[in-house]
């Protein structure tokens, strides 16, 4: 059998279980707010999830083996913290708020003897090293986990909702995260106090999106940041969107496959590079002129000189001109990670 059949085999494993994946991935209507989403602050997009829930696009298939990661993770990860002589128990126990329509599985519970008498909400995090450098960043500089209700990724403003739910069920002043990065296996852990004005803040949610289902009505839509790749963008509140003018659309199968799986490889590389591009920065100022060996790296910094001119105003106005640039993004339009 040659190398060219043997691929072929090989692409029609893969596709077999790619199949798999994206045939266990089911939307379905809430028939309660689940803590894990009461975070999202679009009463419309809570509404659509109860009402109309098979409107709501699937997440395209590098997400879904994203989601599986996460979840594959999530018991070796509460093994590690068990091993490591921590005590955690009530591990993926039902919680609700029967008042409020709130339920959610809590993924353990933990005891920190120095910091209370009692085991608080524990929710483990699997994160690419983009999303944990940047999390670890803020906990670093601020210590502040409010950050996150402003993060430019969606999925992580629900974070601090999830975790303040379970606090409010368990009638716990402290709740705590396990952030774990999968790619080079760091992790760290963040308590977070309950904020109680913020924890109102979701109850009063809870209760319009309740009303709301009692009454048949979904809140009117309103354009927002959370809307780009939304799952009901274009399936309820902006049907037909218009990109505007401009726009060509790349027809051609083959040039649409080609384009897809190449735009696909660099949304997976994007937070590995960014993670370069902060080592290199971070290393080359700390070694600045500096003639080193550390372990088995020889580190080089040698000074260069270069001729800089300092013009006059009058001057740099007289030869200004116009240049044309191109700022080019790329934006998913199929609910990816955002």
């Amino acid at each position: 059998m040659n190398r060219q059949d043997l691929g072929k085999i090989e692409e029609s494993l893969k596709a077999q279980v790619d199949g798999h994946i994206i045939s266990t991935a089911k939307n379905y209507a809430r028939t309660a707010n689940r803590a894990s989403e009461l975070g999202l602050a679009c009463d419309t997009w809570h509404d659509l999830a109860h009402q109309k829930s098979d409107l709501m696009q699937l997440p395209p298939l590098p997400l879904l083996k994203i989601f599986r990661i996460g979840t594959a993770l999530e018991k070796p990860n509460l093994r590690l913290i068990e091993d490591a002589g921590l005590k955690v128990i009530e591990q993926g126990r039902q919680f609700t708020l029967s008042k409020y329509r709130i339920s959610g599985h809590i993924d353990a519970k933990l005891e920190i003897p120095a910091l209370c008498d009692k085991y608080i909400p524990l929710e483990t995090k699997t994160c690419s090293p983009g999303t944990f450098r940047m999390i670890k960043a803020m906990k670093e500089e601020t210590g502040d986990w409010h950050g996150m209700l402003d993060s430019k990724y969606i999925f992580l403003r629900k974070y601090p909702g999830q975790l303040q739910t379970y606090e409010l069920q368990d009638n716990s002043e402290w709740g705590a995260w396990f952030f774990f990065e999968k790619t080079a296996g760091d992790f760290f852990f963040w308590i977070a106090p309950l904020d109680l004005e913020y924890a109102e803040s979701l109850l009063q949610r809870a209760e319009r999106i309740n009303a709301d289902c009692d009454a048949g009505r979904i809140a009117e839509p309103a354009r927002k940041d959370l809307c780009d790749g939304c799952e009901f963008e274009r399936s309820f509140c902006f049907v037909g969107k218009d990109f505007g003018p401009g726009y060509d659309f790349i027809m051609d199968a083959e040039s649409i496959a080609m384009w897809t799986e190449k735009l696909e490889r660099r949304y997976e590389l994007k937070p590995i590079a960014e993670e370069y591009d902060d080592l290199d920065a971070e290393a080359k100022a700390f070694f600045k002129g500096r003639n080193t060996v550390v372990g088995n790296w020889l580190i080089e910094s040698k000074p260069f000189t270069t001729t800089k001119y300092d013009l006059p105003d009058e001057i740099k106005k007289a030869y200004a001109k116009k240049v044309e640039y191109f700022r080019t993004s790329f934006k998913r339009l199929d609910g990816g990670i955002k």
